[in-house]
């Protein structure tokens, strides 16, 4: 990313979003590699809500967290 994204990765973040139900990227700044996969493929060229919900959480998780790298991520099980 060139520049900030709305679920809260920054600039120089990268990573792949793919149509298949997976998602991975890697946020430097912040030391936070994530890697999401699902069995939900993309219906429109937009990433589905739970792509944006598990970055946003991930981010904050981050924003908030006095552990540092390697801190663990608790994740709400998906209600389907």
């Amino acid at each position: 990313w060139v520049r900030d994204s709305a679920n809260g990765l920054t600039a120089g973040s990268y990573g792949w979003d793919g149509g298949l139900g997976s998602s991975w990227a890697n946020d430097p700044s912040r030391g936070l590699t994530g890697v999401l996969l699902t069995n939900l493929a993309w219906a429109s060229p937009q990433p589905p809500a739970i792509c944006d919900d598990f970055w946003a959480a991930a981010t904050a998780f981050c924003a908030s967290s006095s552990e540092g790298l390697g801190a663990a991520l608790p994740l709400p099980a998906p209600a389907f």
